[in-house]
């Protein structure tokens, strides 16, 4: 069992995702109700989208929490990752299920079942999603850097916009009896699932295949570490991710011959500057001297002698 810990557990954004997540399953269970009650696939299909939502809720939670836990010897890079998978299996889940709402609703396109669904209820009951959603999106307003909580924001602002147009599909059906909104909302909902799933699906492997974060220029790092005074060559550069905020860096750095302490000092530097430039939170610096040539094919030399003849 995971230890507790009473810091994640006091925490602002902590507490308004337990509550986002307590507010939107009570929802969701009346969602599903009213959907199977008056055979509306848009309310179904934005419970299934509100669901899954709260599975990312409880992923973000879960992860605030991990971060807090030490690395041990088994997993020396802590439990940065538990996340990334919990987020693929849910993606993976959630692309599935979205299909098959998608190929029910092409069939009701095709073959409208009997005048059941209500335009009210669906009204009524996709309103109050866009109340509950937008009053969670609201809270999470203010997440900082956060990537976790950045996204439960994003995920909440989608949900309100999916539900506002669930409602117009409501109307629609209300005013003018007929059925064909109620399909045409349930396809374009999914769709909408769909494109994000894809977006966590891409993120999540390109983390597990170590990948570097997409939009962190390599070179660009290389390059302000062979600028620092008395570097003289970048070699076996490689950034990976650890999470989707967390990016790991490991360098050869090639120096003139000094005393450890000098270089002790300029790998602090540079650590700090990765940091504080490039959001690399973990970075391990291997200091050679430069008697002994770079043996990666293509090192990243300092840009004053590289533009030497």
């Amino acid at each position: 069992m995971a230890a507790r810990h009473p810091e994640a557990d006091s925490d602002p954004a902590v507490r308004r995702l337990r509550t986002a997540i307590l507010l939107n399953g009570v929802f969701i269970a009346v969602e599903l109700a009213a959907g199977f009650l008056v055979n509306s696939l848009a309310l179904i299909s934005d419970a299934w989208h509100n669901l899954t939502d709260v599975l990312g809720l409880g992923i973000a939670w879960f992860a605030i929490r991990q971060v807090r836990r030490p690395a041990d010897s088994a997993r020396t890079f802590g439990y940065h990752r538990a996340g990334i998978l919990a987020a693929l299996g849910n993606s993976l889940l959630l692309g599935v299920v979205t299909v098959n709402l998608l190929l029910e609703a092409s069939h009701r396109l095709r073959q409208p079942p009997p005048a059941v669904a209500q335009g009210g209820v669906i009204m009524g009951v996709a309103a109050v999603g866009v109340v509950i959603n937008g009053a969670v999106a609201f809270a999470l307003r203010r997440t900082g850097r956060d990537l976790n909580l950045r996204g439960a924001f994003l995920h909440m602002l989608g949900d309100a916009l999916v539900s506002l147009g669930v409602m117009v599909a409501g109307a629609g059906m209300l005013y003018t009896g007929w059925i064909w909104p109620d399909p045409v909302a349930s396809i374009l909902v999914g769709v909408f699932i769909l494109a994000g799933a894809w977006r966590i699906v891409r993120e999540a492997v390109n983390v597990l295949m170590e990948g570097a974060p997409r939009d962190l220029d390599v070179r660009e790092v290389g390059v302000a570490v062979a600028g620092f005074p008395g570097v003289r060559g970048v070699h076996h550069l490689h950034v990976w991710s650890l999470s989707s905020d967390v990016t790991a860096l490991s360098c050869h750095v090639v120096v003139e011959d000094q005393a450890v302490s000098v270089g002790g000092l300029l790998v602090g530097r540079i650590q700090q500057e990765l940091k504080d430039r490039f959001g690399i939170s973990h970075a391990t610096i291997q200091l050679e001297s430069a008697v002994h040539a770079p043996t990666d094919p293509l090192p990243i030399q300092r840009e004053e002698e590289a533009a030497r003849p």
